[in-house]
C-alpha cells in the first residue's frame, strides 16, 4: 500500500495476529493429538477428542473469520491490490481448502473419534484421531503455502 493509513496498519495487525493464532493453535493441537494417539490411553484420549469441541468454536472458528475479514478489507481498502491478483486469488482458494478440509473432514473424523471414545472402541477412537491428525497436517501445510503466497506475493 503506497499510503497506509492507521485503519490498514490495525486491518493488517489483526490478520497477522489472528494467522498466528490459527496457525499456531493447529500445530500445537496437531502435535498434542498425534501424542494422546500414542498414549493408548482412554481418558487421555477422551479428553483430547472432547476438548476439540471447545477449540474449534472458540478459537479455530473466529481465528479464521479475522483472518478472512481483514484480509478482504485489506484488499478492499487497497490502491495497490485488487482481487483479481494471483496471490490474492491463490491465497483465497488455499483458505477456501482449509476450511472444506476443516468443516467436511475434521468435524466428521472428531465426531466419528469421539463416538468410538463413548461406546469403548479405544482402538477405533485412535484410529480416527490418526485420520484426524492427518487431515489437520493438510490444513496447515494449506496455510503454510497461503502464508508463503501473501508473503511474496508471487507475480507481483
Amino acid at each position: 500500500m503506497a499510503t497506509e493509513s492507521a485503519l490498514d496498519k490495525w486491518l493488517m495487525f489483526l490478520h497477522v495476529l489472528a494467522a498466528m493464532a490459527w496457525i499456531g493453535g493447529l500445530l500445537v493441537v496437531s502435535v498434542l493429538g498425534a501424542r494422546v494417539r500414542r498414549t493408548g490411553n482412554r481418558d487421555a484420549l477422551a479428553g483430547f477428542i472432547n476438548s476439540l469441541r471447545v477449540v474449534g468454536p472458540a478459537v479455530f472458528a473466529p481465528a479464521m473469520l479475522v483472518v478472512l475479514g481483514a484480509g478482504i478489507w485489506l484488499v478492499a481498502h487497497s490502491d495497490e491490490w485488487n482481487f483479481g491478483q494471483a496471490w490474492i486469488v491463490l491465497a483465497l482458494a488455499l483458505l477456501g481448502a482449509a476450511v472444506v478440509v476443516g468443516a467436511a473432514f475434521q468435524s466428521r473424523s472428531a465426531i466419528q473419534a469421539q463416538r468410538a471414545v463413548e461406546a469403548g472402541y479405544l482402538g477405533e477412537a485412535a484410529r480416527r484421531l490418526g485420520r484426524w491428525t492427518w487431515g489437520m497436517w493438510l490444513i496447515l501445510l494449506q496455510l503454510g503455502l497461503a502464508t508463503w503466497d501473501m508473503a511474496f506475493k508471487p507475480g507481483t
